[in-house]
């Protein structure tokens, strides 16, 4: 186990004894004694100690000062009163002001005073892994280029990562307090809270894609996946920007729906189709091929109607999809 440096203020050569022997009987305290505040603080920043003791009442000097003094240090080390039979509410107090816990000093007490100092080390410890977690929870909330966010039962933002400035264009306290709601077209909102409304209670997750309107007035597509708390009446959700993902799988079919309108033009059609899309007039097609203009308008006439296109522009769109 770790050695357990304690710095103990104590003016009383008597309760610094028993408190002196409650700790022998651990082999792992190093135990620092000093009667004075002067003495008090030098130790104090001398060296790093892993726990502080204090009588409540010292001569000139009280508890709550140490623990005043600590604070001011900015030392972060738990402190333990150390104070008398019968001043227990006083030993409160100084709890509230930020010590960690009290003994009595009594002989039947003091024995516990070993166990005290571990149970709070041991909370300490928890505490600051917990602080540590926030901490690490927080930079990734900071960080996601998702949105992330917490949500009342209202359906109303109750937090926001920065990501969702960056996505929607909106500051965070623009849209902290706003519905979910808010941020779509019109004729998607009604869609959405049904579905929320419908979502089943043996379900952990609900997951669906929506246009929204930033704050420009672009559009663009996020994909929702919200969790809830046990009593549902807190979301918790991460939203994903998935504009560009639509945008290729539109691509994808219109290359595809492309391609096999491509595919059904016959040779000459194709041979004439990749000449207008070179922007070469007829004449120029019909003098280079060999053909008169007629068979050339209506060799580009018939490729046109196939890929269903109506105008040049049109034709040149579904020829660069086509890779023709």
């Amino acid at each position: 186990m770790t050695l357990v440096r304690v710095l103990y203020v104590d003016d009383s050569q008597f309760d610094r004894e028993l408190v002196r022997e409650a700790l022998s009987t651990e082999p792992h305290f190093d135990l620092v004694e000093v009667a004075t505040q002067q003495e008090f603080e030098d130790q104090l920043t001398r060296q790093s100690y892993s726990v502080v003791l204090s009588d409540f009442n010292i001569l000139g000097y009280s508890g709550l000062q140490v623990i005043e003094e600590v604070q001011r240090a900015r030392i972060d080390v738990p402190i333990i009163i150390v104070t008398g039979t019968g001043s227990e509410q006083i030993a409160v107090e100084a709890m509230k002001r930020g010590a960690a816990d009290y003994v009595i000093k009594s002989p039947t007490h003091i024995r516990r005073l070993p166990m005290t100092i571990y149970s709070v080390l041991e909370q300490r410890q928890l505490r600051q892994k917990e602080e540590q977690a926030r901490a690490e929870l927080h930079e990734f909330f900071k960080l996601s280029r998702d949105i992330l966010c917490v949500i009342n039962k209202t359906h109303c933002f109750t937090q926001l990562n920065p990501a969702a400035t960056d996505v929607l264009g909106y500051d965070i306290e623009e849209l902290v307090g706003r519905s979910l709601l808010d941020i779509m077209p019109h004729g998607h909102r009604q869609e959405v809270e049904d579905q929320i409304a419908r979502w089943p209670t043996r379900r952990s997750f609900l997951r669906f894609s929506a246009p929204c309107q930033t704050k420009t007035g672009e559009r663009r597509w996020l994909e929702w996946s919200l969790s809830r708390s046990a009593d549902f009446s807190v979301f918790y959700g991460v939203i994903r920007d998935i504009t560009d993902r639509i945008a290729d799988e539109v691509m994808l079919r219109e290359r595809a729906v492309a391609q096999t309108r491509v595919s059904i033009l016959s040779p000459r059609e194709r041979e004439v189709i990749k000449l207008v899309v070179k922007g070469e007039a007829n004449k120029s097609i019909a003098f280079k091929i060999g053909l008169s203009e007629k068979t050339i308008e209506r060799h580009r006439s018939n490729g046109m109607k196939k890929l269903a296109v109506t105008s040049v522009a049109e034709l040149v769109r579904v020829a660069l999809l086509a890779e023709l």
